[in-house]
């Protein structure tokens, strides 16, 4: 399953804090997409990443997407 992700990253120097939203592709759960892209992020700024907090996780579904447009699903 796909996700997107709306996150922001916390640094250990005084840098501003960044955020956003990111699709991460081909995960099992949403825990397990959340673990994904904080190692991505460990990776990406190495030792001034402090930790991710992710403040929105959707199941990214363009079928159900589609559907809503149509008031077929909530």
């Amino acid at each position: 399953m796909n996700f997107i992700i709306e996150y922001r990253v916390l640094f250990l120097t005084k840098d501003k804090p960044k955020e956003g939203k990111m699709k991460v592709k081909n995960r099992l759960t949403k825990i397990d997409a959340m673990v994904s892209l904080e190692k991505y992020f460990q990776k990406q700024y190495g030792k001034k990443f402090k930790k991710l907090e992710c403040i929105k996780v959707e199941e990214d579904n363009p079928i159900m997407d589609f559907l809503k447009g149509f008031g077929l699903k909530k």
